[in-house]
């Protein structure tokens, strides 16, 4: 059985064509420690975007042949792929957002890091979301995100451990309420608009009444 060796120390290459491509994702599961020193934290805000539009796409393919393998769902997956032209500009919005929500906790927590360097950051450890696409990989693919998050927040920001954890763990506590309460609110919704489309019978009062004298006499 042959085994997959990396060098310990290898200088990556982010600039994006498949070749470059590839040896990311090897090093980015392989080689976490190697792959997050090298995330170019003084990136352009443009490479950044196209990188994480990048791995938004590579992302929903990889998760799209995994149902089409599985037979997971009932659309067609290259049907779906039309959905990306939506997905992608939510998701960036989406990215910048919480770049700048993680911007304002480090800012008062005294880092140093600038906006564009926290949007890079985020938009190049999301490499690895694509392996939570892939069922054996996902958790792994999730917490080596976490991880690059961290570790990249800490490096620009030149801080300690605990403001690290404090300016990863409270967007993430933001996002879980905001799904929640979506969802709360969604389930509300479609509560109302279910009784308003399938109202309960109403019952005439009058015909009971009739019903009932008729019995009677």
């Amino acid at each position: 059985m042959t085994k997959v060796k990396l060098k310990k120390s290898v200088k990556l290459n982010f600039e994006l064509n498949l070749k470059n491509y590839i040896q990311l994702l090897r090093y980015s599961l392989l080689s976490p420690r190697n792959y997050v020193e090298q995330i170019p934290i003084k990136a352009s805000l443009q490479s950044s975007l196209i990188f994480f539009a990048l791995n938004v796409c590579v992302a929903y393919i990889m998760g799209g042949l995994v149902q089409e393998a599985f037979n997971f769902g009932s659309t067609s997956f290259f049907f779906g792929i039309s959905q990306l032209t939506m997905l992608v500009p939510f998701l960036i919005l989406l990215l910048i957002t919480f770049s700048a929500i993680f911007f304002v906790i480090s800012k008062l927590l005294s880092g140093k890091g600038s906006f564009e360097q926290t949007l890079s950051v985020l938009a190049y450890s999301s490499l690895t979301l694509i392996f939570t696409q892939v069922p054996a990989l996902g958790l792994i693919g999730f917490l080596l995100t976490v991880y690059f998050v961290g570790f990249g927040l800490k490096k620009i920001n030149e801080y300690s451990l605990g403001k690290t954890i404090v300016t990863v763990s409270v967007p993430l506590m933001i996002l879980v309420l905001a799904i929640t309460l979506l969802g709360l609110l969604g389930t509300l919704f479609f509560s109302s608009v279910n009784s308003t489309l399938n109202p309960p019978p109403v019952i005439n009062q009058s015909n009971q009444i009739d019903s009932i004298n008729i019995k009677t006499n």
